[in-house]
């Protein structure tokens, strides 16, 4: 199965738009105090693309700072009403040493603050490498899932359904940016991981019937106007397919004779010749007006 890739991309990249490639896509909202600058442009665009049925989820992120009640932030910047296909994300990182010690306390109660606003804990996840989670983070929610980045290899954590693997993947329209992959899992396993849909996977439509009697068609393409291409299976005399289009044979010949080229002629006259009464042979070209 193919894995499902996003970027992650705040004001340090320029707004996203329809060049975009990936069915899933993250934007920051805030660094503690600071609103990001693109996030109003971002968050339009995933809505829109959300309604259009050509991104199948986003998630927003913020930067955790102790002291700074980052879930309230991001409910004052999404309002009421989440898009039904929103995951909301805390980031927790170091910064450098900006962020450091045990900082389950405040984390897990932005993680409840998100999970009673969205109507589920499977809808907030967590980001940051295994030092950082280790070191900020050691006491975290029971089925908390999580994004682990690490470039260059791919560990294991517990948690884990998806891994940051680069920061400077060339990702139109944002050129260098981090990319991130949900090994393994499809769309539909992510819309199911966060509670946005269940079960199996939609079965695809099924194919349209075949014409009794035929292989392949119809093609568009005869020389005349409305005139479409079969293919004969060798069940079915030219008699019985005109029937079940409430048609002759001598219709259909006409047709035929009008769009076939050489080679196919000759075919057909033997066709005919031999009695159109009978099973047409396999591989046996005609014509019909309208498919």
């Amino acid at each position: 199965m193919a894995d499902t890739l996003w970027s992650d991309v705040s004001e340090f990249q320029t707004g996203v738009n329809d060049r975009y490639p990936h069915p899933v896509f993250a934007l920051r909202s805030h660094d503690g105090g600071h609103n990001d600058s693109q996030f109003m442009h971002n968050v339009t665009w995933a809505n829109e693309r959300v309604a259009s049925g050509k991104l199948a989820l986003y998630f927003v992120y913020y930067f955790y700072r102790p002291g700074f009640d980052g879930a309230a932030s991001l409910k004052s910047r999404i309002g009421p009403h989440p898009n039904s296909r929103m995951v909301a994300m805390i980031d927790v990182e170091s910064a450098g040493g900006q962020v450091h010690g045990d900082q389950s306390v405040q984390i897990n109660r932005e993680f409840h603050e998100l999970a009673g606003w969205l109507g589920s804990a499977k809808r907030v996840i967590g980001y940051g490498n295994t030092s950082d989670l280790n070191a900020l983070w050691p006491h975290k929610p029971t089925g908390v899932r999580l994004i682990v980045a690490a470039y260059g290899s791919n560990p294991g954590y517990p948690g884990k359904f998806a891994h940051q693997f680069s920061d400077h993947a060339n990702t139109p329209p944002f050129g260098p940016s981090d990319l991130n992959s949900a090994d393994g899992m499809s769309t539909h396993d992510l819309l199911v991981m966060f509670g946005m849909t269940s079960g199996a996977p939609p079965k695809p439509p099924p194919p349209p019937k075949q014409m009794p009697g035929t292989k392949d068609g119809p093609d568009k393409g005869g020389a005349t106007h409305n005139a479409f291409r079969w293919v004969a299976d060798g069940s079915r005399s030219l008699v019985q397919v005109a029937a079940w289009r409430h048609a002759t044979a001598l219709t259909l010949l006409n047709v035929s004779a009008a769009n076939v080229n050489a080679e196919e002629f000759g075919a057909l006259n033997k066709y005919v010749l031999a009695g159109v009464s009978h099973p047409m042979p396999d591989g046996l070209i005609f014509y019909t007006i309208h498919a």
